[in-house]
């Protein structure tokens, strides 16, 4: 056991220097001594951070592989620090299979894990950011990158540089796909959040439609954050009345995909997700008109960066074999 643990070490020191393949030869002993001493718990443990460093060597099939024998041996125990640890390595294994939606749900299990005002709430609250902007809800990423940011610094709490540069390269996806004026409401509505508020918004708990009320006061009174151009509302209006993409081109005498690209439009204006929720806002501006029409000129075309496909790093989570 003492070998075990030296090596775990060892090999968790060699990770953050960038020795890679020497970090993933420690760990894969480390496997080996305690599964010979019949220990399934720390095995899972060493086999976790096998996976974490396989990662690193874009490997993901085998991080896998690895995680989805051990994270139910993890995650069962009553450590949340090996809970949390475990299940942000499995977030990630994910996003690197291409699984956003997998990802999120790990990463939430993980943030409902962690004790709240923990710098280890930080890394899966950042890694649903992440996962935001890989799923295209380009303004719920931003906000939690930037809510994120205000509570490292009241926590003076920095990421490993690694994970940090993939937070950025996930951020600057974002903000890539947005409007200079939707990029900064995003941000300053993040930031205005209070932690408890940010963790419910993170969990799903608070709609983003009430973020983006929070971005833009008038919004309460039917006005918008940015303003919709004419065939934006009409579109918008034909959604709340539970027309298709398909019916609405028809109507307008425009094909589905360019009313899905008003849409995408709309949803960034208005901080929205879905057309349930375009719906409710058409509904509360019909009972609460805008001021005034003034509709702004169309936008031009977004650009959508590719979201980032490497594995992050974070700060160390090891724990010693016991």
């Amino acid at each position: 056991a003492g070998l075990a643990n030296a090596l775990d070490v060892r090999a968790a020191a060699r990770l953050r220097h960038g020795a890679i393949p020497a970090a993933i030869a420690d760990f894969t002993e480390c496997v080996a001594i305690v599964s010979a001493l019949g220990r399934p718990a720390d095995e899972a443990w060493c086999s976790h951070h096998l996976a974490w460093a396989l990662l690193h060597e874009g490997r993901a099939a085998e991080a896998d592989a690895l995680m989805d024998a051990c994270l139910p041996v993890l995650t069962a125990q009553h450590a949340w620090c090996r809970k949390a640890a475990a299940l942000h390595t499995a977030g990630t294994v994910r996003l690197e299979l291409d699984d956003p939606a997998t990802a999120g749900e790990l990463f939430t299990r993980a943030l409902r894990v962690v004790p709240r005002m923990s710098f280890h709430a930080l890394y899966p609250l950042e890694g649903l950011a992440i996962v935001a902007a890989e799923e295209g809800a380009m303004k719920r990423s931003l906000r939690l990158f930037a809510a994120a940011a205000v509570a490292r610094a009241r926590l003076d709490s920095t990421p490993d540089p690694v994970w940090r540069q993939r937070m950025e390269e996930a951020a600057a996806t974002a903000e890539a796909a947005l409007l200079p004026a939707a990029r900064s409401g995003a941000k300053a509505s993040g930031r205005r959040l209070s932690w408890q508020q940010t963790l419910a918004y993170a969990l799903g708990d608070d709609a983003p439609a009430a973020v983006a009320l929070r971005e833009n006061p008038l919004t309460a009174a039917g006005g918008q954050v940015e303003a919709l151009t004419g065939r934006e509302s009409t579109i918008a209006e034909l959604v709340a009345e539970g027309l298709t993409n398909r019916e609405i081109g028809t109507r307008l005498g425009v094909s589905a995909s360019t009313v899905a690209t008003h849409l995408d439009r709309v949803r960034d204006k208005l901080g929205l997700r879905s057309r349930t929720q375009i719906a409710l806002w058409v509904a509360r501006a019909r009972h609460h008109p805008a001021p005034g029409p003034a509709p702004g000129p169309a936008p031009g075309h977004e650009t959508r960066a590719q979201p980032w496909r490497t594995a992050p790093d974070r700060e160390p989570l090891w724990g010693e074999v016991s």
